[in-house]
């Protein structure tokens, strides 16, 4: 009887304990789980400059007919075979801007030799502009303005002489071959330059600065980055300066152009574009 006596008195006490834990719980309250604190953003350790375009000597901007060779190659050959196959393709890309300003384009070819068993043939963007065996000498294909686009791609090859002359290659050696615009409009003068994306995150500002050293009449000189008008006035001769947001800039390639209204003419110099980012 005694042991139980013990026994019942343990419970007795242990139940009791268990009672003040929940009353001092409910009295008190359960303590709010820890928030968490916002990360915070690294700090900044200072600004950095990108030079990201530069042009000391002088550029002539202005509005006049003429022409513009976009991209060539010299030395090359193309070949069709049984087991050869050799053609060349020209790679060239237009702004917007640069081409709502062209009036057609052409293809140059010269021809340094051929053995004449298949035609030479040249696509401009998939469509056949000319199909023919011609002689040594230079051909000058015209491209109507329909078939352009932002990027161009003319191809130049042969064909397979066919199966009753399955041993033998039709073969073309050029001397050169380009692919250029003809324009009437703005001489347009582009700088092509390329940013990280840590500098778009950390982008701070840009500035654009520039010397006018000469100019004819008083008209407009335009100036985008990336198809975004960034100036347009007249320009004195002179010193100048242009600061700009991030709206203007994007990750990889970023154009910057200069061109001109009709009639107008100027030469530029010390072309400087700085990118200014925060270094984190």
């Amino acid at each position: 009887m005694q042991g139980q006596v013990r026994i019942d008195e343990f419970v007795f006490v242990l139940l009791a304990g268990i009672v003040l834990i929940l009353i001092f719980i409910f009295a008190w309250g359960i303590p709010p789980a820890e928030e968490k604190a916002p990360p915070v953003p690294p700090p900044v350790i200072g600004e950095v400059p990108i030079r990201a375009v530069y042009e000391p000597g002088v550029v002539e901007i202005k509005y006049a007919l003429g022409l513009d060779i976009l991209t060539s190659k010299e030395n090359v050959e193309v070949a069709a075979g049984l087991f050869t196959s050799e053609e060349i393709s020209l790679v060239a890309t237009l702004t917007e801007g640069k081409l709502a300003e062209v009036t057609d384009a052409f293809v140059v070819i010269i021809v340094e030799s051929t053995n004449k068993l298949k035609p030479l043939i040249i696509t401009v963007n998939e469509k056949e502009i000319y199909r023919d065996i011609p002689e040594p000498g230079t051909l000058l294909i015209p491209v109507g303005k329909d078939l352009l686009k932002l990027k161009n791609i003319v191809t130049i090859k042969t064909e397979f002489p066919g199966i009753l002359k399955f041993w033998q290659t039709s073969k073309y050696r050029l001397e050169e071959a380009k692919f250029g615009v003809n324009i009437f409009g703005p001489a347009f003068k582009d700088y092509e330059f390329s940013l990280e994306k840590y500098v778009i995150k950390y982008f701070k500002y840009g500035r654009l600065e520039y010397d006018v050293v000469d100019r004819i009449k008083e008209k407009n000189l335009i100036v985008k980055i990336n198809d975004q008008q960034l100036l347009k006035g007249v320009q004195l001769i002179g010193s100048y300066e242009r600061s700009f947001g991030p709206a203007y800039v994007k990750e990889g390639k970023n154009v910057l152009s200069f061109s001109a209204e009709p009639g107008a003419e100027y030469k530029l110099k010390n072309i400087v574009l700085t990118i200014v980012y925060e270094r984190r």
